[in-house]
């Protein structure tokens, strides 16, 4: 498998939206459950990990794989609905 130099278009994207997330704090705090199989625990020590996935850059194990790119796209999906459902249901 070629070593990858660049980031995709889709996962420029997503790395923009969660290190803008990340910076600012807005992501969530408190143990969370997405999709049916996945559970975070311990949100801060998630969040970084990916974050460190991304800092590995394009050639990185979870990137050469696209494990990273679901995860950002599972991420966002969630945060952006429950996002969508809370400021839908004050109007």
């Amino acid at each position: 498998m070629k070593l990858r130099t660049e980031w995709e278009k889709k996962e420029r994207l997503l790395i923009k939206w969660f290190i803008k997330k990340f910076n600012a704090g807005s992501l969530p705090q408190e143990p969370f459950k997405f999709k049916s199989y996945s559970e975070v625990i311990d949100p801060s020590v998630y969040f970084q990990k990916i974050k460190d996935d991304i800092d590995r850059g394009p050639a990185g194990p979870r990137s050469m794989y696209k494990a990273l790119f679901y995860d950002l796209m599972d991420l966002f999906m969630f945060i952006e609905e429950d996002f969508k459902k809370v400021h839908h249901s004050r109007i």
